[in-house]
């Protein structure tokens, strides 16, 4: 893989390569984006549908308050709200 825009080439590691921790899309994106099309899926998708079809999720605030500088305050609040819902399936 090469780094950056340039021809200086970058060895990625048998555990990063072999990747068994998520499903698509996310796994594709991380693929795409971060690994040059590296990654091999050594896991099957999931079928488990207990916590709904994988979304994407939009926080939107008219004022963004940063946590430390880099966690919006709303992202965590909308966050803390999904996890509830998951408590109560």
């Amino acid at each position: 893989m090469n780094v950056g825009d340039t021809e200086k080439k970058i060895w990625t590691c048998f555990p990063l390569r072999t990747h068994r921790r998520c499903d698509n899309p996310i796994f594709s994106i991380a693929n795409k984006i971060a690994y040059g099309e590296q990654m091999v899926k050594a896991a099957k998708n999931s079928t488990e549908t207990f916590i709904g079809k994988s979304t994407w999720f939009n926080v939107n605030s008219d004022t963004v308050k940063l946590i430390n500088k880099h966690v919006v305050r709303e992202k965590i609040t909308f966050l803390h709200q999904k996890i509830k819902e998951l408590r109560n399936i």
